[in-house]
């Protein structure tokens, strides 16, 4: 049996409440506010808290479920428990996709998973986020367009990777990536990620015809590259300003560059550059080749 402080089904409205609930029940399904089936649910001044798995705070599952939230504090730790688990629509007063003051430790899949089939955006600032999982990136997006800022934040991985963008989804059990051969509505993702303040360290990694737009700002800087993932092709785009940074660390493939500094001083590769470049004549997009000592940026898809 499944377990719910507030439920609200078919047709149903639970009438605005202030509550204060503390959940530790067992291992079974038990979210606090669970609307499905054109239920709807107002709450104010929510306190949650949840311990065990497959427990989340506000959760509402197709056809249309509704959840209304403000002045909330609420509190996961086990698998599969989210804040906001939603397959529909939730509404939080002053609720963000927002972490500020944060510190982060991750073990399972990523630091932040983000999937969806419409735009969604994210902010990460004066915070720090660390991965413990060997193979999982601090941000990860799938099936989804994404814009995300991260401001005056560390991100520290295992695996070295900073960002992945993919053509899958977690699943529920967020126990794997579910791709397009589980799923074959799933599309290839669409991120832009700004950087400001930042000093970060690790690759920025795409797959399946996903596309990373990675720019580099406000005295940031960043040590890493951008690659392909396992097989197939994927787009990159790359920008430093004047004020920033970029520490290549292998050869890049991107499909546009900018830079803020013309003479490039602000680009090395493993401490050193070259003086040599290149101008690269073409039909269109960037055309501009820049031979380092070590690495070497060039135009061209991954």
């Amino acid at each position: 049996m499944d377990y719910y402080c507030v439920a609200a089904f078919p047709s149903g409205t639970t009438p605005e409440s202030g509550v204060a609930i503390r959940l530790h029940l067992g291992d079974r399904l038990q979210d606090c506010l669970y609307s499905a089936g054109n239920g709807t649910i107002h709450a104010n001044n929510v306190r949650h808290y949840a311990g065990e798995n497959h427990c989340s705070s506000f959760s509402g599952v197709g056809p249309a479920g509704y959840i209304y939230v403000a002045d909330a504090v609420a509190h996961t730790a086990g698998i599969v428990s989210a804040i906001f688990y939603t397959l529909r629509e939730t509404y939080g007063t002053n609720v963000k996709s927002v972490f500020r003051n944060v510190d982060f430790t991750a073990v399972l899949l990523a630091g932040t998973v983000m999937f969806s089939s419409s735009d969604r955006q994210y902010l990460f600032e004066y915070s720090r986020l660390t991965v413990t999982a060997p193979g999982g990136p601090g941000l990860w997006f799938g099936h989804v367009i994404a814009d995300a800022r991260i401001v005056r934040t560390g991100i520290d991985t295992a695996s070295g990777i900073l960002l992945t963008a993919n053509t899958s989804q977690v699943t529920r059990a967020f126990d794997h990536f579910a791709g397009s051969e589980e799923n074959h509505e799933i599309q290839p993702e669409v991120v832009s990620d700004v950087v400001e303040e930042s000093d970060l360290v690790g690759d920025v990694v795409a797959y399946n015809g996903s596309s990373i737009s990675w720019s580099v700002s406000k005295h940031s800087t960043w040590t890493g590259g951008a690659r392909v993932g396992g097989q197939g092709s994927a787009s990159f785009s790359i920008s430093v300003d004047e004020l920033s940074t970029w520490v290549l660390t292998g050869d890049v493939h991107l499909n546009a560059f900018r830079n803020g500094d013309g003479k490039h001083g602000n680009i090395r590769s493993r401490g050193t550059i070259s003086t040599t470049t290149r101008l690269r004549l073409g039909v269109s997009g960037w055309r501009m080749s820049l031979n380092l000592q070590g690495a070497q940026i060039m135009p061209g898809s991954s």
